[in-house]
């Protein structure tokens, strides 16, 4: 039988710096989490809604990233990647055109964000979808996905292939 599970998801938590925008969204999910478990709720896993952006990599880097895994999994809850996108930047806020430079960067990113997704121990990964643009009211133009609106395999699809091939466990 397939167990349900509790999952509390919400964007940006991963932030473990002072100096980072989000900073106090983890201690404020981070404390949720534990009254809930200490309560006896029935909370099961926490998950990252991981919007990011091509060159940036996971805000404060992966080695906080993974600290921040560690610290929720130290509750007894698994950790999730959920909604996985790695967009074009805008430039002075407009759409530019895609490129093999940003490509590239993208595959790497996917590649750096789900290599260390697994060696953090984070149990699930979804993407926010298969294709781009295929959600009008997201991130349109922005090339976020593993395959182009036509379904054919960017770059990125190859860089998470990687990561999971890399993976040891």
């Amino acid at each position: 039988k397939t167990k349900a599970i509790l999952e509390v998801r919400d964007y940006n938590f991963e932030q473990i710096l002072p100096t980072q925008p989000y900073y106090h969204k983890q201690k404020a999910l981070y404390q949720l989490v534990k009254h809930l478990k200490a309560k006896g709720y029935p909370i099961d896993a926490v998950g990252i809604q991981a919007h990011y952006t091509i060159g940036e990599g996971i805000p404060g880097g992966y080695d906080k990233f993974k600290e921040a895994v560690a610290k929720f999994k130290a509750l007894g809850v698994q950790v999730m990647l959920t909604e996985l996108d790695v967009v074009a930047p805008k430039i002075n806020n407009a759409l530019q055109p895609w490129s093999t430079t940003l490509a590239s960067q993208q595959r790497t990113d996917y590649y750096n964000i789900i290599k260390s997704a697994l060696d953090a121990g984070v149990t699930n990964i979804s993407l926010w979808g298969v294709r781009d643009d295929n959600d009008p009211t997201w991130k349109v133009g922005q090339f976020p996905l593993l395959f182009d609106v036509d379904f054919k395999r960017k770059s990125a699809y190859y860089g998470v292939q990687k990561a999971l091939l890399d993976f040891k466990k």
